[in-house]
């Protein structure tokens, strides 16, 4: 009847006195807060009068955000991201009433990201899947000083360490996020430069900033002894000839590993040491 002043209807003798009943209430009040990116958007939903009504909100989706009773005792605010809704209101006496709410704004959005490892040896490729939904725009910081502005990424490391990995998001409405993890980059195993050879007779170890080679069980030394470091870089080379024991003090390292290699009598002996400045 808000639509038309006029409503017909039939009736006879025969039928029951109270087939027909005219309900004045007063309308449902709706009014919005527009979504922003930080904040979702408001319904505001109020009965004047006395009447009371079960109601339930739905998403665009038809998926129930809120439902409950209201009465002008008990007016209803729903938090709802930018989009359309059904507000569905039904009575005591079935009488049910539909509305379509549309909440403006923006749809915020929220940064996420998988990679395929968290703990990886130096130069090793880690792939990293952003997974945000309704993003426009990507932006990588490996920690590293390497960017990157595609959804997925492939990054391998040069140097061991510790690595935090910022993904920032930006959707069509202008709203961004940014989240991080942590990946952890070990010193990658040099090939033939780690464990002591089989059977070998030449013991090497350190103390502080100082290795120590053992010939003393040698009956013959002409050897090359060369250190590395864990990217494999030749630190220096010494040559060395007695059966006894070689010292050789390593400055400027403040604490890290080294790989000595022994060339003696056609054998090769490598192991990996820990030195630190004192």
């Amino acid at each position: 009847m808000r639509a038309n002043n006029t409503y017909s209807f039939t009736a006879s003798t025969s039928d029951a006195a109270d087939r027909f009943v005219v309900h004045f209430t007063p309308a449902v009040e709706i009014n919005t807060a527009d979504a922003t990116c930080s904040n979702s958007g408001i319904i505001n939903i109020s009965q004047p009068g006395a009447a009371t009504w079960t109601y339930t909100v739905t998403d665009n989706n038809n998926v129930s955000v809120s439902t409950g009773s209201l009465n002008q005792n008990s007016p209803v605010a729903v938090n709802a991201v930018a989009g359309t809704y059904t507000l569905t209101l039904v009575d005591n006496n079935g009488y049910t009433v539909m509305k379509t709410i549309t909440v403006n704004g923006t749809q915020p959005v929220t940064a996420s990201f998988t990679p395929s490892v968290t703990t990886v040896e130096e130069t090793t490729d880690v792939t990293f899947t952003g997974t945000t939904a309704n993003a426009t725009t990507y932006t990588w910081d490996f920690g590293d000083g390497v960017t990157a502005t595609t959804q997925n990424a492939t990054h391998a490391y040069s140097t061991a360490g510790t690595y935090t990995v910022s993904f920032t998001v930006t959707n069509a409405g202008g709203c961004s996020s940014t989240t991080t993890q942590v990946i952890t980059v070990t010193a990658k195993v040099v090939s033939g430069l780690n464990n002591v050879t089989a059977g070998s007779k030449i013991g090497i170890w350190s103390n502080d900033n100082r290795v120590f080679v053992d010939f003393s069980k040698q009956t013959k030394v002409e050897a090359t002894i060369e250190f590395y470091n864990v990217l494999g870089q030749q630190l220096t080379q010494e040559k060395f000839g007695r059966s006894t024991i070689f010292i050789k003090e390593l400055n400027n390292i403040e604490a890290a590993y080294v790989i000595v290699k022994v060339k003696n009598d056609d054998a090769i002996t490598t192991k990996k040491v820990f030195i630190m400045s004192k």
